[in-house]
């Protein structure tokens, strides 16, 4: 009965399926782990890092232009492999340092025109404007006045990143005197909507046109729920979630002989990602959907939606719209990926089959992850109403799939909706499957 369930899933892979599919680039880190929660991290962690490389990478989404930039939270016990996002620093590490010079390169310059100028004592001569400092990488602990620089200095030029391990910068970011500021400046990121912020001291007037911002943090469930207001905060909704439990396995710590190090091994993946970088550098690229997937889109976007109202009332709402829009930008990233390892020039590429349903794998597991997540956040708990009772009551005493079709269009629900009724009602011990694709009724 186990192989028979499966079938109702929405998406019959799983994470190794997911994980042998992946392209090169992002397939060569992960492998390098073991555990399953380990691997899952990492998969969800590379992809949104990824995806913080190519700002100039685009998909047109509810007809508006979108990048492929994600806000991961990764919620797990203590000891449970979160630690291993520090090796994801090496990725990028080369592409920092080098941008890091290239600032000071570019500030002893204007120092030095601004000297030669000023030694001349003409006032007739207008002094140099200060050289633009991008930088990649931004501190989860910044105040909120340096966040706000930083990206008016990477806007138009590059895409930002903020990469913690541990949640306590940026819960201080969201709960101190400019919280609220930064939780609206997080919220406006996300859909890279305008941004300004008039400066009294420098009189300067900062200007985000357009801000490309990755978020990548991880902390244990307790501190992650310290991030958020309560399930009426609006940034939540904006983070894929991954969450699970650390395994009680020890795991052999002796050093493998004949192999390097972690650390030198991503070292070494992080002049491909430095590659990845240069090639979408000032590279415009247009992701595609087909027809077929675009409903699917649609389709899945529409169950979200309804689940999560139905499993924790209107306020989860936004989790389901939400998540339809990230499997775009996760398959947008995988898709980008197999551009820039096959060499390519082009200005739009179609997306796969298979990294379409991998991406649609991924998201699926966030989606329920944020459910869960989002029941535990302070807040007013309420439920929406489902139509599983009505649907289970309207079900013969027996039945196989393809008899339930009209039910569904008179319950007005659609296929996906339907199979995870059956599955739910097979877990509550109140349909049993009787040789697949036939169920029926327990007796009560």
């Amino acid at each position: 009965m186990e192989e028979q369930d499966k079938s109702l899933h929405v998406s019959q892979l799983s994470l190794e399926n997911v994980i042998s599919r992946l392209p090169k680039t992002l397939q060569d880190c992960v492998n390098e782990f073991k555990t399953e929660e380990q691997r899952l991290i990492a998969l969800s962690a590379i992809t949104a890092l990824t995806g913080s490389l190519m700002p100039d990478v685009q998909i047109r989404y509810a007809d508006k232009i979108e990048h492929p930039f994600l806000y991961l939270l990764i919620s797990m016990p203590p000891a449970s492999g979160k630690g291993s996002l520090n090796l994801l620093h090496k990725l990028i590490e080369g592409i920092n340092v080098k941008m890091r010079m290239e600032n000071e390169d570019a500030m002893m310059a204007y120092k030095r025109e601004v000297k030669v100028i000023e030694d001349l004592k003409d006032k007739s001569i207008p002094l140099p404007k200060a050289p633009r400092q991008p930088l990649h990488l931004i501190p989860g602990n910044t105040t909120s006045s340096k966040l706000n620089e930083q990206l008016a200095e990477n806007d138009g030029i590059i895409g930002s990143l903020i990469l913690e391990t541990e949640t306590d910068g940026l819960t201080l970011m969201l709960s101190n005197k400019m919280g609220e500021a930064n939780s609206v400046l997080f919220r406006k990121a996300f859909h890279h909507e305008f941004d300004s912020q008039l400066r009294k001291r420098k009189g300067e007037h900062l200007i985000i046109s357009r801000p490309k911002l990755a978020i990548i943090v991880s902390g244990t469930p307790v501190h992650i729920k310290g991030m958020f207001k309560g399930n009426e905060d609006g940034l939540f909704s904006r983070f894929m979630i991954v969450s699970g439990n650390s395994p009680l396995e020890w795991m052999d710590v002796r050093p493998t002989k004949g192999e390097v190090s972690l650390d030198e091994k991503f070292k070494g993946y992080g002049k491909n990602f430095t590659s990845l970088f240069d090639h979408f550098k000032g590279r415009r690229l247009e992701v595609m959907f087909s027809e077929y997937q675009w409903d699917k889109i649609n389709s899945i976007g529409e169950d979200y939606m309804l689940q999560a109202v139905e499993e924790a009332g209107e306020y989860a709402s936004s989790i389901g719209k939400r998540h339809a829009g990230m499997i775009c930008r996760v398959a947008t990233i995988f898709t980008a990926i197999r551009h820039f390892e096959a060499g390519s020039t082009s200005e739009t590429l179609y997306c796969s089959g298979g990294d379409f349903e991998s991406a649609i794998w991924l998201v699926d597991q966030s989606f329920n992850n944020s459910l869960a997540v989002f029941k535990t956040l302070k807040g007013k708990k309420s439920k929406g109403i489902s139509k599983k009772e009505d649907f289970f009551k309207k079900l013969p005493d027996s039945f196989s799939l393809s008899e339930v079709d009209c039910l569904m269009s008179d319950l007005k629900v659609k296929r996906r909706t339907a199979s995870r009724y059956i599955l739910q009602l097979r877990e509550e011990g109140r349909l049993e499957c009787i040789g697949y694709p036939r169920y029926r009724k327990v007796a009560s």
